[in-house]
């Protein structure tokens, strides 16, 4: 499951996962033990790592990180410059 563009999209040294509908495409990044799944997308330079986990719905694009055990879900989109840090929890909604 899950669709990368290329092999650089996800670390393959780390527990990163990208499955079910989800896509990593441009020059976007999931390593460490970063989680990508259900029909998420992280494209531009978006970044998940650490423990973060993007899901559902939700878009990571531009140069916004999510890492830490942040959750973003739902509808939610990140963009420009935004990030996600510690142990927060981002659901619906637009941050950048």
């Amino acid at each position: 499951g899950g669709w990368i563009e290329s092999d650089k999209n996800l670390d393959q040294h780390g527990d990163s996962w990208v499955c079910g509908n989800a896509r990593v495409y441009d020059n976007a990044r999931v390593y460490d033990n970063g989680r990508v799944y259900d029909n998420a997308r992280v494209y531009d330079n978006g970044r998940v790592y650490d423990n973060g986990r993007v899901y559902d719905n939700a878009h990571i694009c531009g140069d916004s990180w999510v890492y830490g055990d942040a959750r973003v879900s739902g509808n939610a989109s990140l963009y420009r410059n935004a990030q996600v840090y510690s142990n927060t929890i981002i659901k619906n909604g637009f941050i950048g």
